[in-house]
């Protein structure tokens, strides 16, 4: 037996005498560095997503598509941090630690072996994925959670209780509307199992369990859902067109899934599927349930036609429950246990290695956007600001307002109307960035009616502020300039280097 499997070992940590509040050493070891170094990284990320921004401020915000699950548990830690944004990104980890510690009971429910449910968490601590949304203000890592004790109620239960997973599944789609994947489940339930007796406490329980989602139909009452709209706004096209484009999402979601979960956890989870498949019946079970839950959701991102794989985190877990069966069984295949220590620690370096560089080179992106905004704090005074930052028609300097604590004009010329949308003035603040505007077009079309005052400049550049994304995993893309940004296009160039660049010019009177 390697060393990296007698780390795991049943009869190093599986002694229910050892056990601390249910769970071994080792995985308290994963819990405990996982949650250290999170902390140590909340302050990595350079800038944030619109999405996240608007979260923190759903309240004050028209913005429709979020339920408000995720921004009342940010409002609740920032009771007790006072820094909004910090509070944001503190609810994610401490997600992401609960997660694992769900995943846990979950993987040793499933798999019955302590040393597969110990890989299985420590290859979901690894993932980049998962641990890239850890440390973002957005949804996707309490949602994750919400997700995995889903799961852990549907398939470590022997007769799951149709109240039970009807009130965790609101509260899951009160953080985010993907929690009604869990919907058909409950219906089946309550055909196969009813819904109990006539008993007070029974009526209790599905009053109870009837609370989330009367919080949903209030929410949705005053403020809409709009997914729908985005929905039917993306399949504009003719039905063969919309058809194809469906599929294209569909397929470049499965052709890069490897890159996403990397080789070593694709190979592992492969082995995993077919030696499970090939299982007892609560084995199949898990297969047959993960497949489901894989169509759903790939179904359901394909028809947004929005090419990002945070969507698809609920389904990391899934993937890493298969691949600790996968490295079990492939390392009883490999006799020599210097081989098997070598592989295995090529496995978990590639994760490694891979989550490193999706945190690291992806830190950048809005990082110049913030700066720029967190400058008009001291810049400005008194003279209006006008900025190109854009979220969607209606929806505009979302991010520049947070970071700024400013309110601004939206800068855009019409080439059609050949007008501006707000006419820029002598003495006006503008804020152009490369993610949203053609700058040496924006330029000259200013430097026509005015002088141009450089006041601050955040680019790539070492001695002006490195702002310099590498996408590995899809994001913000500004280079070349086509529409890549949430396309699997932006797959093949996600070596490609992505320079952001933000500029603040103070319009004076042109010279003669």
């Amino acid at each position: 037996m390697s060393r990296i499997d007698s780390f795991a070992d049943s009869e190093t940590l599986a002694s229910s005498h050892r056990e601390i509040l249910g769970f071994s050493p080792g995985t308290w070891a994963i819990f405990i560095i996982s949650l250290l170094i999170k902390l140590a990284l909340i302050g990595l990320n350079q800038g944030e997503y619109t999405d996240g921004v608007i979260q923190l401020q759903l309240w004050d915000s028209p913005v429709v598509f979020f339920p408000p699950g995720y921004s009342a548990a940010a409002w609740l830690a920032n009771l007790a941090v006072g820094d909004l944004l910090i509070a944001g990104k503190l609810v994610s980890i401490l997600a992401s630690i609960a997660s694992l510690m769900v995943m846990y009971k979950l993987a040793r429910r499933i798999l019955e072996n302590e040393r597969e449910a110990f890989w299985a968490v420590m290859f979901l601590a690894l993932s980049p994925i998962f641990d890239r949304w850890s440390l973002r203000m957005m949804t996707d890592s309490l949602f994750c959670l919400m997700f995995l004790v889903g799961c852990s109620i549907l398939l470590t239960n022997e007769k799951p209780c149709p109240k039970h997973l009807l009130a965790w599944t609101g509260l899951a789609s009160l953080v985010r509307y993907q929690g009604f994947f869990f919907l058909p489940f409950v219906f089946y339930l309550i055909v196969r199992k009813g819904l109990g007796g006539a008993a007070w406490r029974n009526l209790a329980g599905w009053a109870a369990a009837l609370i989330p989602w009367v919080v949903m139909a209030w929410w949705i009452g005053i403020r809409g859902f709009g997914h729908f709209g985005q929905y039917a706004e993306r399949a504009s096209y003719s039905l063969w067109i919309s058809l194809l484009l469906y599929y294209s999402w569909f397929e470049a979601f499965v052709l890069y899934w490897p890159w996403a979960v990397t080789y070593s956890l694709f190979i592992l989870g492969v082995a995993g599927i077919w030696t499970l498949w090939r299982g007892g019946e609560k084995e199949k079970r898990f297969i047959q349930f993960a497949a489901f839950a894989a169509f759903a959701f790939l179904i359901a991102q394909s028809g947004f036609l929005s090419f990002q794989y945070r969507y698809l985190l609920p389904l990391v877990p899934l993937w890493c429950l298969a691949s600790a069966r996968g490295w079990t069984r492939l390392g009883q295949a490999i006799r020599s246990d210097k081989m098997r220590m070598v592989l295995g620690g090529l496995a978990l370096l590639n994760l490694a290695l891979m989550t490193a560089g999706v945190l690291y080179l992806q830190r950048a992106t809005f990082g110049d956007l913030a700066q720029s905004a967190r400058a008009l704090q001291t810049v400005g005074k008194g003279s209006r600001v006008l900025s190109d930052e854009i979220y969607r028609n209606g929806v505009y300097n979302v991010k520049m307002r947070f970071w700024s604590g400013r309110e601004m004009e939206y800068y855009f010329y019409n080439p059609i109307a050949e007008s501006y949308i707000v006419k820029p003035q002598e003495g006006d603040i503008v804020v152009l960035h490369n993610t949203y505007s053609d700058l040496e077009a924006e330029y000259k079309r200013l430097s026509e009616r005015f002088s141009l005052a450089v006041i601050g400049r955040w680019t790539h550049q070492p001695n002006e502020g490195s702002y310099m994304t590498i996408p590995l995993l899809p994001d913000i893309m500004v280079e070349p300039r086509t529409p890549l940004t949430s396309n699997p296009s932006c797959m093949a160039f996600r070596f490609q280097p992505q320079r952001y660049i933000s500029v603040l010019l103070r319009l004076q009177k042109k010279l003669e």
